[in-house]
């Protein structure tokens, strides 16, 4: 088999969507066309050779190739833009095309039409529910974490089809999904819910015992750094001794969402400082109006990436919390978002950022003060009982040593 087969390789760039993303969003629209069409058209008579290279290929292939019914234009482009960023060896370029680009605005802005869960996979292969949404169809229908979806319109779906099972889960506001459900008692549910326009809940607040408060940040999203505002304000602040900041499996998200909490939680200083492709370089502060006064654990993993390093490292060097976990997964770059026309879009590497020390952790990620694994293996941290959770209960054991 050929490894270097262009066609496979151009596939797996095609599948990408921004999951380990710093992203800072921006409109563009029509730029790469416009940059082509322009030069191609000069009056100083150069041409973009690239660009005549292409439109040659496409014309040989219509006039001349044998299977025309398996030419699609659309397809053939997406291909070779996919390619021609993936050149770059950088796993956190790529190219967007349109059977992407929805995908890829919902991870960014957390909001879908669908029944409103979490889902994961267990070790024995079943889409488990890890949490209902507020409000949402799931937990109007009584769906419970634990519980196992088993089939979507009379279709049985297993973990190794996770996103085709998502993807039919999800579907037009106002029309009808069919689940089948196994709850954690054994019991067989069929359930019918209406699907609605959905706002993912990325943050999670609760106050554990002894006066310890527990903020779990899913990812950065639009809007992440509003709901954490709303929830950890309905913390009672005169009984907080200390605060644990679980960060873990949190993959990132948008620059002005993570800035914002971390603003939020952090003394007057730097947040992060960001050096762009031109040399120039942005530093972001936090005037400490809102900062904590009590101790802070940061729960880290090898899924956490991106900006919630940035949080966990802005939290470390300002605020003297302790990491406690596994070392982290180092994603230390900034990539920006390009539209080229309404259908595709660019996510490009543009710049890298430093922590508050100066560090830059890309390839590296964060080393945890305390490293603690998990025992159990067979489930989700975010599943299983608080007191089977080492690395939470390490943190409680840190923030009680304060008192």
């Amino acid at each position: 088999m050929n490894e270097n087969n262009p066609k496979k390789t151009t596939e797996k760039v095609l599948k990408i969507i921004g999951y380990l993303v710093l992203v800072v969003a921006v409109g563009f629209y029509g730029y790469f066309v416009g940059v082509l069409q322009e030069r191609s058209s000069s009056p100083a008579g150069n041409p973009n050779t690239q660009a005549l290279k292409i439109q040659k290929i496409n014309d040989l292939i219509h006039q001349n190739y044998y299977f025309q019914d398996n030419i699609d234009d659309e397809l053939a482009f997406d291909y070779a833009m996919a390619g021609y960023v993936a050149h770059l060896g950088d796993p956190f370029s790529f190219y967007i095309p349109s059977s992407d680009l929805e995908s890829f605005n919902t991870e960014v802005e957390g909001n879908y039409v669908g029944i409103g869960v979490e889902v994961t996979v267990d070790d024995s292969n079943f889409i488990v529910v890890m949490n209902s949404f507020d409000g949402s169809a799931a937990q109007k229908a009584g769906i419970k974490t634990g519980d196992r979806i088993i089939k979507v319109e009379d279709t049985p779906v297993t973990g190794d089809k996770l996103n085709e099972a998502v993807n039919m889960i999800r579907g037009p506001v106002g029309e009808t999904v069919y689940l089948e459900i196994l709850t954690k008692d054994g019991e067989t549910k069929q359930l019918e819910l209406v699907r609605s326009e959905v706002s993912v809940e990325t943050v999670r607040v609760q106050m554990l015992n002894d006066g310890i408060g527990y903020v779990r940040i899913s990812s950065f999203d639009v809007g992440t750094d509003a709901e954490f505002i709303r929830k950890f304000e309905e913390l009672d602040s005169s009984e907080l001794k200390g605060l644990v900041v679980d960060l873990r499996s949190n993959s990132g998200g948008t620059l002005d969402s993570v800035v914002a909490v971390s603003d939020y939680l952090m003394p007057e200083g730097t947040i992060v400082s960001v050096k762009y492709t031109d040399g120039s370089e942005s530093v972001y502060e936090s005037d400490g109006e809102h900062q904590l006064k009590v101790p802070v654990c940061v729960l880290i993993d090898e899924g956490t990436a991106s900006a919630a390093e940035l949080l966990a490292g802005a939290l470390r060097d300002n605020n003297g919390a302790k990491l406690i976990g596994q070392n982290s997964y180092g994603k230390g770059v900034v990539g920006q978002s390009f539209a080229i026309d309404s259908k595709s879009a660019l996510l490009l590497t543009i710049g890298e950022y430093f922590l508050p020390c100066g560090e830059n952790i890309h390839g590296v990620g964060l080393k945890p003060d305390i490293e603690v694994a998990i025992e159990n293996q067979t489930m989700s941290v975010f599943m299983m009982e608080q007191s089977e959770d080492t690395q939470l209960q390490r943190a409680i054991e840190e923030l009680k040593a304060y008192e």
